[in-house]
């Protein structure tokens, strides 16, 4: 696994090894609100840490999914990408509350299961926005990861068949 890709995966989700193989689903209903909103499979285009882009090589991403179904949130290494078949990693539970624009996981599985994070997200139609951190630390309120930070500021396209 590439040095990028496990940065990404252990930081990002706090979570790591869950160890089931699966395929990679997920459909956006139409005229979507809250968590389902976010509904689909979602490829990362930039991940920044601690004022550092985590993934900074097209490879690396193009090796990562992101599965929103209703409520959860499940994060994908991806071993087979024609049949969209990959390693579950992480997958948390996802609250959303649209009139502030903001979101909250709680790790269901992993590691770390049991952590909570929150954040604040944009969407568009094809790409979403999310900044979040540890729930502990304040909620981020500006789409930024500087250094010396806790936040992470990921950038995501939606999948196209």
């Amino acid at each position: 696994m590439r040095m990028g890709i496990a940065l990404f995966v252990v930081a990002s989700m706090a979570a790591t090894g869950c160890g089931q193989a699966a395929q990679v689903k997920g459909e956006t209903p139409a005229s979507a609100s809250g968590a389902d909103a976010f509904g689909g499979i979602w490829i990362p285009q930039s991940s920044v840490f601690d004022g550092k882009e985590q993934l900074p090589a097209k490879a690396d991403r193009d090796l990562i999914r992101l599965s929103i179904e209703k409520d959860e949130f499940k994060l994908y290494l991806i071993t087979d990408p024609v049949k969209l078949i990959g390693q579950r990693v992480s997958t948390a539970g996802l609250t959303v509350d649209e009139k502030d624009g903001t979101f909250e996981l709680t790790i269901k599985e992993g590691v770390k299961k049991g952590v909570k994070l929150h954040g604040i997200y944009e969407l568009g139609k094809t790409s979403m926005k999310l900044c979040y951190g540890p729930a502990d630390k304040p909620r981020p309120t500006k789409f930024e990861a500087p250094a010396g930070g806790t936040a992470f500021y990921d950038v995501y396209e939606r999948y196209k068949k």
